[in-house]
């Protein structure tokens, strides 16, 4: 047949439109550099794309084996050919598409700037969208049924008009219309939309479509392995405690799961087997993907800021060994150093952290290590001792070993400990009343294993924090049995989600629809009921307020003890003067003492 061209391909590049469109490409990564790149990192990338180039087709490009070469990441993740396909897609934007594209320099302009979130004022479209989009295969659905497309296009306006698309048959019924010679060896016989299409009985103008993006699950892992390799890498650089990079294979072994509970966030996808859900031929669509995200990994893609910024807009530029950390540059913010080493706080773990707590405390230079039950003593005492006074914000890690189990939708039984904690944004303190609770709706819960989720604030009540030495800690809720009632229940009927009781060794995790309380945090998306007692093997709590926020803790203990000895010494020096009254030897009628005679 001879060429062949439908709804989803481009018309014939001819001169003319080759020339048109290079020049909307130059144009769109001219404003780039102009409105959003120094001159410094400007030169760092023509520089490093100069030293990357080869020659292929008459064109400077990168190729593939080369930059994956360049950006290092190991084999075994496999994201290195997921990455140059995205960036080739990104290169042909505002009509991306994965086909056989170059990455020429206006291209690499264009995949920086998305990656580095350097598209302002020019580039309108969500970024992270299109980063996902760079990922994923694409599908138009119509009545017609679902066309694979190459890409989703943000043109404005058709740059090509040479090729005008058939318009709707305007014969109405009962006449007939000539529709002349159809020249069959130009057109596709095996596409059912290009065949209706010739015969002028293809998609109505009204006729609604839409664009399904969409990435495989086990892409989807080798994505999200990919990331955290590069967050433990530069955990591992900024802590000197750490002496080797961690494993693809152990990551692997906790991304798994994650992208798993990712994709039952679809309703289709729900009930289906774990085999069936780790394939190459399961997909997570984008808006699945937005709504984890946005729950869960909020951060999920800004390890990519100062990674590509490292690698090609001044790092690798002045520095061409890797003995350093690749995340160089300025506005770039390595993740905070914990001040003491955590058996639990290992990096991988700090790295799901990361991806899901606050800019605001990623940015501080430090973490302190404040509370370790193991360390410290599993007493509401110590807690109080190491934990309060600190002004800046906490997180709570706790890891149990579970003593029963209602769970009606959990994993085998092989499972038998839970990592669970809590972000608590402001200052621990003593509530007043069993119905008292503190925090704000920055506050929430999360599982890391065995199951992966974040438990945001639901905005229905303040019930966030509970803290009371006779009874314990409790998270999502209060410890009476209503907000009517002042008396303290058991756990059995009070309404917290996560609580240990005034030992610290027992607890209880749950989450239940059907309680009599507005739930505090939102109920997971995956599950709808588990119901778990736990007994404590580690509590740690991690202070999140920066450099000083430690020094002025320990001052305030030192103030309050000092007060404390000050009154101390008052109530003696006042019993002590009590007595000497008492004895005759102080007269207060005569505000003077009297020595006796003997």
């Amino acid at each position: 047949m001879g060429q062949t061209w439908g709804t989803e391909s481009s018309p014939p590049q001819t001169e003319n439109n080759l020339n048109q469109s290079s020049l909307h490409n130059y144009k769109i990564s001219n404003n780039l550099l102009r409105k959003n790149f120094s001159n410094l990192e400007s030169y760092s990338l023509q520089s490093t794309f100069e030293n990357l180039g080869s020659i292929k087709n008459g064109k400077e490009v990168i190729e593939e084996e080369v930059l994956i070469q360049y950006l290092g990441f190991p084999d075994e993740i496999g994201i290195g050919p997921i990455i140059y396909r995205s960036f080739t897609y990104l290169a042909s934007y505002p009509s991306p598409a994965h086909k056989e594209n170059l990455l020429t320099y206006d291209g690499l302009i264009k995949a920086i700037a998305i990656y580095c979130d350097k598209v302002h004022d020019v580039i309108l479209e969500d970024r992270i969208k299109l980063i996902f989009e760079s990922f994923a295969i694409h599908e138009e659905h119509s009545t017609l049924g679902i066309t694979p497309k190459m890409g989703v296009s943000y043109e404005k306006q058709p740059p090509y008009t040479e090729y005008p698309e058939s318009k709707v048959s305007d014969v109405q019924e009962g006449e007939i219309s000539e529709v002349g010679t159809l020249k069959i060896d130009s057109i596709d016989l095996d596409d059912d939309a290009a065949f209706l299409k010739a015969l002028g009985l293809g998609k109505q103008e009204n006729e609604e479509t839409y664009i399904v993006s969409k990435v495989s699950c086990t892409e989807m892992i080798k994505i999200l392995t990919g990331i955290i390799w590069l967050m433990t890498n530069e955990i591992t650089f900024a802590k000197d405690v750490f002496e080797h990079s961690t494993n693809a294979e152990q990551i692997l072994k906790v991304i798994t799961p994650i992208v798993e509970h990712m994709a039952r966030y679809d309703t289709e996808l729900h009930n289906l087997p774990y085999s069936q859900i780790i394939s190459p031929q399961t997909y997570i669509k984008w808006p699945i993907f937005k709504d984890f995200m946005q729950r869960n990994i909020p951060n999920g893609f800004d390890i990519f800021k100062p990674f590509f910024y490292g690698q090609f807009l001044i790092g690798q530029t002045l520095s061409q060994h890797r003995k350093k950390s690749v995340m160089i540059g300025p506005h770039v913010q390595l993740l905070p150093k914990l001040d003491e080493t955590s058996e639990y706080l290992n990096p991988i773990n700090l790295a799901l952290l990361s991806l899901m707590l606050p800019e605001k405390v990623l940015r501080k230079k430090e973490w302190n290590y404040l509370y370790s039950g193991s360390k410290h003593g599993f007493s509401m005492n110590r807690f109080n001792t190491h934990v309060f006074k600190y002004t800046g914000p906490t997180l709570m890690i706790i890891r149990a070993e579970l003593t029963s189990d209602r769970h009606s939708e959990q994993a085998s039984s092989s499972k038998k400990e839970i990592l669970i904690g809590a972000y608590i944004p402001e200052q621990w303190r003593t509530t007043s009343s069993p119905r008292t609770c503190f925090g704000s709706a920055e506050c929430f819960l999360f599982e890391l294993y065995p199951n992966f989720e974040v438990f945001p604030a639901s905005n229905h009540n303040k019930n966030y924090i509970y803290y009371n030495p006779t009874f314990g800690i409790g998270f999502g809720g209060i410890a009476t049995s209503g907000p009517t009632s002042s008396k303290i229940v058991s756990t059995d009927a009070n309404s917290f989600v996560i609580q240990l009781d005034n030992t610290l060794q027992h607890g209880r995790y749950r989450n239940d629809a059907l309680r009599n309380l507005a739930n505090t945090f939102k109920l997971s998306a995956t599950r709808s009921f588990f119901d778990t007692r736990f007994e404590v093997l580690e509590i740690e709590v991690v202070g999140m307020g920066g450099e000083g926020a430690r020094e002025k803790q320990m001052r305030d203990w030192k103030w309050e003890d000092n007060e404390s000895s000050k009154r101390l010494n008052n109530r003696k020096d006042k019993v002590d003067k009590e007595i000497l009254k008492m004895a005759g030897i102080i007269d207060e009628s005569k505000r003077s003492e009297i020595i006796k005679e003997p």
